[in-house]
């Protein structure tokens, strides 16, 4: 995702179905349309607000739905507009306040409340790791292993 968001592309795709382990660790997107920004029009799976009503999107919609799948794996649900941490957390007491916290900023209904990109959005979720852990886009850092 971050290799699409600076190119200055969305995936506009991002679903459970799209989103694979891999046997050496980390996830890997598949089924990017990396659509060019502005004119991203064909959205399916867990879009933000301004793809439900076909506004403007950029790299920040993309964050929507990846905080949307967050709150799906760690739920079993999908969110409902203006999801709070406490409701999450009461869906699944073990999900960190922290945790919980960042997921619900990546649902914020303002893209202007998002992280920029998938660059910033993942250096906030790596803050949340215990130190010495390593994570996928410092691991792949210098290689080219497609949209993640």
């Amino acid at each position: 995702l971050t290799v699409l968001h600076r190119a200055g592309r969305v995936h506009g795709g991002i679903k459970p179905g799209n989103v694979f382990a891999l046997a050496k660790g980390g996830t890997r997107l598949a089924d990017p349309r990396a659509l060019p920004l502005p004119r991203a029009e064909e959205f399916d799976a867990l879009p933000s607000p301004e793809q439900r009503r076909r506004l403007g999107v950029d790299a920040r919609s993309d964050l929507y739905s990846v905080g949307a799948l967050g709150w799906l794996l760690l739920t079993g649900e999908a969110p409902e507009a203006e999801s709070t941490a406490a409701q999450l957390q009461r869906l699944e007491p073990s999900v960190p306040n922290k945790l919980a916290d960042r997921i619900v900023q990546l649902l914020a209904a303002d893209p202007n409340a998002r992280p920029a990109n998938a660059s910033a959005a993942g250096e906030a979720l790596a803050a949340l790791l215990p130190a010495g852990r390593p994570v996928a886009a410092e691991r792949d850092a210098g290689r080219n292993t497609g949209p993640t």
